[in-house]
C-alpha cells in the first residue's frame, strides 16, 4: 500500500535500539546503549530499553515517526489513543524513544502500529504528542504503579480473559479467581484495579 506521508521524512532506519544490545552489533546509525531515562509521578527515575522497527525522521523540520509492525489482527487495546489499563505502553514509550533518538521532542513526531497483513485491514493506529499531552498524568500514574510494585515485589495474579492467550495458563493456581476476590480490599490490589480500569 502506498504510504501518504513518507514524504514528509527524508530519512529512515530500521531496528533502532535503545538500551544495552543483546543481539550483538547492530548497523542502525540512531541506536545507543543508552537507556530513554523516564521520571515517574513517584520522583522515580525508570530506565527503559527496546528496539523500535522502524524511525523515519527528517533533519530539516525534526518531524520524525516511530513505526511497530503488526501481522495479527487489531485487538481493543490497538486503538488511537489507548493506555488499557497499562496494556498499552509500547507507542507512548515509542513516541518518547522516537524524539530522544532523532534529537527531536514529541510534539514534532508519532508512534504508530502498522497492521501488514489482510487479518489487521493494513490498518495504522497512531499515538500522537496530542495522546501523549491528554493521557499524561494517567502514563506516569501507572508507570509509577508498575515501578512501585516491581520495587515491592507486588506482584499478584491479575486473572482475566488474557489467561486463555498465556503459555503459562496451566501452571498458574486453579483457585486463582477466589484468591484475587479474598483480597480486593487490599490497597495494593484496589490500586491495579484502578489502574486497571483506565481506557
Amino acid at each position: 500500500m502506498a504510504d501518504p506521508e513518507a514524504g514528509r521524512y527524508g530519512h529512515g532506519a530500521y531496528e533502532v535500539r535503545f538500551g544495552p544490545s543483546r543481539h550483538g552489533p547492530d548497523t542502525s546509525l540512531l541506536s545507543s546503549d543508552e537507556p530513554v531515562r523516564i521520571q515517574t509521578a513517584g520522583g522515580r527515575e525508570l530506565l527503559v530499553q527496546g528496539r523500535m522497527d522502524r524511525v523515519d525522521y527528517s533533519e530539516r523540520t525534526g518531524a520524525y515517526r516511530v513505526i511497530d509492525y503488526k501481522t495479527g489482527s487489531v485487538r481493543k487495546e490497538h486503538r488511537s489513543g489507548k493506555l488499557a489499563g497499562g496494556r498499552a505502553l509500547q507507542l507512548p514509550l515509542y513516541l518518547l524513544a522516537g524524539a530522544e533518538r532523532t534529537g527531536s521532542e514529541p510534539a514534532r513526531g508519532e508512534a504508530q502500529y502498522f497492521f501488514v497483513s489482510r487479518y489487521g485491514n493494513f490498518r495504522r493506529v497512531t499515538f500522537t504528542n496530542e495522546d501523549y499531552e491528554a493521557r499524561r498524568e494517567e502514563l506516569e500514574r501507572i508507570l509509577s504503579s508498575f515501578s512501585e510494585g516491581m520495587r515491592t515485589g507486588n506482584f499478584h495474579a491479575r486473572p482475566g480473559d488474557h489467561c486463555r492467550w498465556c503459555d503459562f495458563d496451566s501452571l498458574c493456581d486453579a483457585r486463582r479467581h477466589t484468591i484475587l476476590d479474598r483480597k480486593r480490599e487490599d490497597p495494593r490490589v484496589r490500586e491495579m484495579d484502578e489502574i486497571g480500569e483506565i481506557p
